[in-house]
């Protein structure tokens, strides 16, 4: 019997995620599967839904805790972080197939909120 772990990268932990979570296949099947414990599956459900900010802080090291999060859903934030978080939410939106109306929902920042900062970012690219 082999007793040795696989690591699995965050890549494949979103793909795995992204399984139960959009394609519906229950968690049961994915572990049997790809030979882990469903512990671990709900352990990286809960990581990555905690985690989701993760994105901006590290763009912000030395700021404080939730100071991203007060500068996301301010009336006015900087344009570097209204880019933060449209990129992330399409990043993430591609990767897991979950539609950005929930993640935005998740960052806790009103629809039309994002939608005039995507659409202000799209001018400015033009």
């Amino acid at each position: 019997m082999d007793t040795k772990r696989k690591r699995f990268t965050a890549e494949e932990k979103v793909k795995l995620l992204r399984l139960h979570l959009v394609e519906k296949e229950p968690v049961s099947d994915i572990c049997d599967q790809y030979g882990f414990n469903p512990n671990v599956f709900y352990h990286w459900q809960k990581q990555f839904f905690e985690n989701g900010t993760a994105a901006f802080e590290q763009a912000h090291r030395g700021r404080k805790d939730g100071q991203v999060k007060r500068k996301v859903q301010d009336s006015w934030a900087e344009p570097d972080i209204r880019d933060e978080v449209i990129d992330y939410v399409r990043y993430w939106s591609e990767k897991t197939e979950i539609k950005a109306t929930q993640m935005i929902q998740w960052i806790e920042i009103t629809r039309s909120k994002y939608y005039n900062w995507r659409s202000r970012l799209v001018a400015m690219l033009k």
